[in-house]
């Protein structure tokens, strides 16, 4: 998911901000960036749905 660190990096926030801001764990933060597969798709997308609402983007631009 590199466009999730894209984003994150052109809205000038680490990782532990995005947490922060997002209500994601730092971990699941981490993961989603480095391509690690979830296997609770259920939480993956309400984690995303977080993630996007953070970063004032669609969930599709993560992708």
């Amino acid at each position: 998911m590199n466009n999730l660190k894209i984003i994150r990096e052109r809205r000038g926030l680490t990782q532990s901000q995005l947490a922060q801001l997002s209500g994601v764990s730092l971990q699941e933060i981490q993961e989603f960036e480095q391509g690690s597969p979830d296997t609770n798709q259920t939480a993956q997308l309400m984690a995303l749905h977080k993630l996007a609402t953070a970063l004032s983007c669609n969930v599709n631009d993560l992708y």
